[in-house]
């Protein structure tokens, strides 16, 4: 291998460690050896990937000593603690998990993958039941180092980088050393012009066709969970992110691009990141303002997604006030009609659009709870509700109440499954499922639910064939 490709796997193993690190518990977990494969075999399941990257995890089990009451209340940790590991792909997406007692677990996300790209062979794999084991011997191209070990090298870079700054310098004339020194500051204590100056270089466009520059501290949280480094670990390269809109001509919606910015200053652009829906023009997304007392359809500048750990992460980004840009995390961002934003805050405006922890949780929200929620937003913007409140689409705050449109498919399902009933026992049977669903509902709308679940029974009997569900 050369030393080139080893030094860049290397580089992934610290971000993959780093991504790891930041959903440990720091008491009772800690990461130990960090390993790539070029070829990995997962036991005798048929499936072979190349590329993976393995996280072990040593968790603590502790206890406490009741033999001898003045030692009760230490604790003892035992020898053997538990060990699991997390598996991920070479684009840092998880794609299974291994137990403490050896059992791999896949992603359901990555089994999708799995059915999609192997056709016909993926129903000879044997993924029920896979046995966790590591090679015996480590192949030329294979690769494992300890998370100190990683560290250790990282700092070295560091330092190198520095030591050839200082060697420049000697070698310099003094002109030289004062652009250097400049490049040198903290990248908060820019001017504007300064910055412009640079990300124009950086993109290798002239200074006046940055319209406008945002910055996001990629340690900041932007979930209840999540900062921008787990969602995009090549970010953890970089004191801050910029997003930058840029444009050749008035006339253009402007081009968004997002860089990273070194502790020197300089940029680079990003490449875990890739526009949605192409450069131009409005797209759509459910947007909820910072504290949550407005939910509403808006249209957006850009669209960008993140192509890491999970690609239904992106950002969305607008033009606010004073020609400022408005950056927001999208969550679901390739489904069209129930992609949600929510707001990021950006060090140009510390203290506007900054999202309250309940928009931070709600932002936390599973790929099923989006969908949810943007067919509750949905069903209440038909109904003439627009704009809307944060609690109104909560799934947390609904009871486990469904919307009358999944109620009326379950009832439709549970009905089919029954068989035949006459008109009354279908009617009975039906206003009984609605009672038990909790849902609300007036006499009429009670009986306009019966008549089009009647409705769909004797058509799915007559045309069995007939795709008429969704």
């Amino acid at each position: 291998m050369k030393e080139e490709e080893k030094n860049k796997i290397i580089n992934h193993m610290n971000q993959i460690g780093k991504l790891v690190d930041s959903g440990l518990d720091a008491d009772s977990q800690k990461r130990e050896n960090t390993m790539y494969f070029r070829d990995f075999e997962f036991g005798n399941s048929g499936l072979a990937i190349k590329n993976v990257y393995i996280v072990e995890i040593k968790q603590k089990i502790q206890e406490k000593t009741a033999d001898n009451p003045e030692k009760n209340a230490d604790k003892k940790e035992k020898k053997d603690n538990l060990t699991t590991y997390e598996i991920f792909d070479d684009n840092d997406k998880l794609i299974a998990m291994v137990s403490s007692e050896g059992k791999v677990q896949f992603v359901p996300e990555y089994l999708e993958q799995l059915k999609e790209n192997y056709g016909e062979y993926f129903k000879q794999l044997e993924l029920d039941d896979i046995d966790f084991e590591l090679p015996k011997e480590l192949k030329e191209n294979d690769i494992v180092m300890t998370k100190a070990e990683l560290a250790e090298r990282e700092k070295n870079g560091l330092e190198r980088n520095k030591e050839g700054k200082k060697e420049q310098k000697q070698e310099g004339n003094s002109e030289k050393e004062k652009e250097e020194e400049e490049e040198e500051k903290e990248p908060d204590q820019e001017t504007e012009e300064e910055k412009k100056e640079k990300t124009a270089k950086a993109l290798n466009i002239d200074k006046d066709e940055i319209k406008a520059v945002s910055t996001i501290n990629p340690s900041e949280k932007i979930t209840d969970k999540y900062n921008l480094v787990d969602l995009m670990p090549e970010a953890s390269k970089y004191a801050s992110v910029s997003i930058v809109c840029s444009t050749p001509n008035e006339k253009s919606n402007g081009q968004f691009t997002i860089l990273g910015v070194k502790q020197d200053g300089t940029r680079e652009p990003i490449s875990s990141i890739e526009p949605v829906e192409g450069t131009t023009g409005n797209k759509n997304v459910i947007s909820i303002n910072e504290d949550g007392s407005k939910v509403e359809e808006k249209q957006v500048k850009g669209l960008l997604r993140i192509n890491a750990r999970n690609r239904d992460d992106g950002i969305a980004v607008s033009i606010g006030d004073y020609g400022m840009l408005n950056v927001d995390y999208v969550s679901n961002i390739m489904d069209k009609e129930n992609r949600r934003s929510t707001p990021i805050r950006t060090m140009e405006s510390e203290n506007q659009r900054i999202p309250s922890a309940k928009v931070k949780e709600n932002a936390g929200d599973s790929k099923e709870e989006v969908k949810q929620e943007g067919r509750i937003y949905r069903q209440k913007e038909e109904d003439g509700m627009d704009p809307q409140t944060l609690d109104g689409i909560d799934t947390d705050q609904m009871d486990g109440k469904m919307t009358l449109e999944e109620l009326k498919k379950q009832i439709l399902d549970k009905a089919l499954e029954e068989g035949d009933m006459s008109r009354n026992e279908q009617k009975e049977f039906i206003e009984a499922e609605i009672n038990k669903s909790g849902l609300e509902l007036s006499e009429d709308e009670k009986q306009k639910t019966v008549e089009e679940i009647n409705t769909e029974i004797v058509d799915e009997s007559r045309f069995p064939d007939r795709n008429i569900r969704q």
